[in-house]
């Protein structure tokens, strides 16, 4: 993602920051075509395609934030936590692999709730995150008779990471990951530390979403990437 900005004033002399706007701009393609993605099969290597879909995010902001007058009443509902002000959350409720592109779908919140494109990085506190649900959507020669090969994944990611001087291009990695269908060593080789890494990532995911209090009842798709917790 680039257009990663500085910005100068009295507490936080040229801080660094991207706009969300700028994150939705960099997943257009992504989000039209899906991403390709190597997978090592007994015939050779293959290119499966995945589409990213809005899961879920919530945005905290470090002070209050309304970005204009109509923000469908967030200077009113907004409160503040630990975790700073929530100006904005979203779960998707209906099945997610039929739900629109994710920045269809976040333009279309949008209208709504302006902060989710003007806001800044340096405006949300550390507690704001976003789901990405990954669903395959094709492989490249149709070669689609690959046991295991209807994964899809959830990556979590943070959306107010501290930026490094020296970056031009920001990528924000995932801190959290969970796994459906992702099961034998056509996604976990055996031979490397593929299953600590996932494990550990899925831990991480599920502690995140404990200290936010997010449940069943509220992120339909816990019930599906997370069963029995």
């Amino acid at each position: 993602m680039r257009s990663i900005c500085n910005q100068q004033d009295d507490e936080n002399p040229a801080e660094r920051y991207f706009v969300l706007s700028d994150l939705w701009k960099s997943l257009e393609e992504t989000s039209a075509y899906g991403v390709p993605t190597e997978v090592v099969v007994p015939r050779g290597i293959k290119i499966q395609y995945f589409a990213p879909l809005l899961s879920a995010i919530q945005l905290y902001t470090k002070k209050p934030f309304c970005a204009t007058s109509s923000d469908s009443g967030t200077h009113n509902e907004m409160h503040n936590n630990e975790q700073g002000y929530l100006y904005f959350e979203y779960f998707e409720t209906t099945p997610t692999e039929d739900g629109m592109p994710i920045v269809d779908k976040v333009r279309n919140l949008a209208t709504n709730f302006a902060g989710l494109e003007s806001l800044r990085s340096t405006e949300l506190s550390p507690a704001s995150w976003l789901s990405i649900y990954w669903h395959n959507i094709y492989w490249i020669d149709e070669y689609q008779q690959i046991e295991n090969s209807q994964a899809c994944f959830l990556t979590f990611h943070k959306l107010s990471p501290p930026l490094q001087d020296e970056l031009e291009v920001l990528s924000l990695r995932p801190f959290g990951l969970a796994t459906l269908k992702a099961n034998g060593a056509l996604w976990k080789n055996p031979e490397t530390g593929d299953g600590v890494l996932a494990a550990t990532l899925h831990d991480a995911a599920v502690t995140w979403l404990a200290e936010r209090g997010v449940d069943q009842a509220r992120y339909p798709d816990f019930i599906s990437f997370f069963p029995g917790r």
